[in-house]
């Protein structure tokens, strides 16, 4: 099945950010494609693998969300990937685990909306975790955890929903869904530096 919607349709407008959806392709149409690689210059190819370089970490999905097991502290743990989030978020589960850490987090709040209205929720920021995505280390800065659930099922056994900070300074990531795999590029020139 195809949509064809107008432009208008998927600008999304929230205030001071503001941003267009040239277009959405799904989930079955990735799975007949079998291996996607998504570069950092807004593109993408189908087919073999492109700029990956070395093992991949094991997705699985969740109804038709990609989850991918993230090394944290040595420990493989359940991420959701949505590749429309900018930022990583990290859930009660990942909370209730790391909490005896909590020292070195800040506390603060925020607004979440949805279709139910505005809520707000207490939060802490973590100044810097670091995921192991296959052989691949990601080192994130002052990331979000909430302390509460959000009230879906489904995501009650996920430790967080990485978004594109995961995948911005590298040069490609790859969702093989012939091998059920995430894979991380190389990282791109200026962040080369950083550990691998």
């Amino acid at each position: 099945m195809v949509l064809v919607l107008d432009d208008a349709n998927l600008n999304i407008n929230s205030g001071k950010q503001a941003y267009q959806i040239s277009g959405i392709i799904g989930f079955p149409v990735f799975q007949a494609l079998a291996t996607i690689t998504f570069l950092h210059n807004d593109e993408f190819e189908a087919g073999e693998a492109v700029g990956v370089s070395g093992a991949g970490a094991r997705m699985y999905l969740n109804e038709l969300t990609p989850i991918v097991m993230c090394k944290v502290e040595g420990v493989d743990l359940p991420f959701s990937f949505d590749s429309g989030a900018s930022s990583t978020d990290l859930l009660i589960r990942y909370y209730e685990r790391f909490r005896n850490e909590s020292k070195a987090w800040k506390k603060g709040k925020t607004r979440v909306s949805g279709a139910g209205g505005t809520v707000k929720r207490r939060i802490y920021i973590q100044p810097q975790v670091k995921l192991v995505i296959g052989d691949k280390t990601v080192t994130l800065e002052r990331v979000t955890i909430y302390t509460s659930g959000t009230g879906t099922a489904s995501n009650a056994y996920l430790y967080g929903n990485l978004g594109q900070d995961v995948v911005a300074n590298f040069e490609s990531f790859t969702l093989d869904f012939s091998t059920m795999t995430f894979s991380l590029g190389k990282l791109l020139p200026q962040n080369a530096n950083q550990k691998r």
